[in-house]
């Protein structure tokens, strides 16, 4: 019995134990759902879509993007975006270093499936103060096929 911990120490050691995590994840730059990607050098765009009677709009936020190294490509089903957004220094003198630096570079794309068909031939794209806004327009429900009846000629 005298080799157990009593519990006030156990609970102390978890204690310091979540403090150093928190610290460690303090200098990770960390937003939902990206975690993994930017940990390896990559980024994507945080994607808005939203759904009207004749139109699916597509927002991506892209600041840092210019419109040149942007590439989107629909389908009726379908919006993918790709491009990169170029590093640059904000510091002149080459010999200061960054004491934190959370910004991802580099190349990106995403796929969406759509929530409905839409007329890729219809879609317009607006890119202003580092927002892309995509409108395709939907196609209009084709009716369903229907039977026809086949009458006799005597």
């Amino acid at each position: 019995m005298d080799d157990l911990v009593p519990f006030g120490d156990f609970f102390g050691d978890l204690d310091e134990m979540r403090r150093r995590m928190d610290r460690i994840f303090s200098t990770i730059p960390f937003q939902a759902g990206r975690f993994g990607k930017e940990m390896k050098g990559g980024w994507y765009p945080a994607v808005d879509m939203e759904e009207s009677d004749k139109e699916v709009i597509v927002k991506a936020e892209l600041p840092g993007v210019t419109e040149k190294d942007i590439n989107i490509e629909a389908t009726p089903d379908s919006l993918s975006l790709s491009g990169k957004r170029n590093e640059y220094s904000e510091i002149e003198d080459k010999k200061a270093g960054y004491i934190r630096k959370e910004r991802s570079f580099g190349q990106f794309s995403r796929s969406f499936p759509l929530p409905a068909k839409v007329d890729p031939d219809g879609a317009q794209a607006n890119f202003k103060d580092g927002v892309l806004e995509i409108k395709l327009p939907k196609i209009e429900k084709r009716p369903k096929g229907k039977r026809i009846d086949i009458t006799r000629e005597d």
